[in-house]
């Protein structure tokens, strides 16, 4: 049973989009350009940062430093580092 539900896990987790985020989570959010990679940036690095080891195997902690200064980008940064920090902790100690 357990192997059943490990390769589901697998399975469901490799059924992404854009990179590498989970089925279940829309990762398009509206505004600039500049927004949208911050909010590319800060969710992949809230998956690395709190994440389990497969999360981490697959995302990295990145910031595009030339870009903190546009407001867009640093606001987008913050907000999707803590959404999906959020997101993956509740994802990881939701009642089964």
């Amino acid at each position: 049973m357990r192997k059943i539900l490990l390769l589901s896990v697998i399975a469901l987790n490799a059924c992404t989009f854009g990179f590498s985020t989970p089925v279940l989570m829309d990762m398009d959010p509206p505004g600039p350009p500049e927004y949208k990679a911050g909010w590319k940036d800060g969710c992949q690095s809230g998956f690395a940062t709190y994440g389990t080891a497969i999360y981490k195997m697959e995302y990295s902690f990145y910031q595009n430093y030339s870009m903190m200064r546009d407001p867009s980008y640093n606001a987008a940064w913050h907000e999707s580092f803590d959404y999906c920090r959020h997101y993956n902790l509740k994802w990881l100690t939701q009642d089964n």
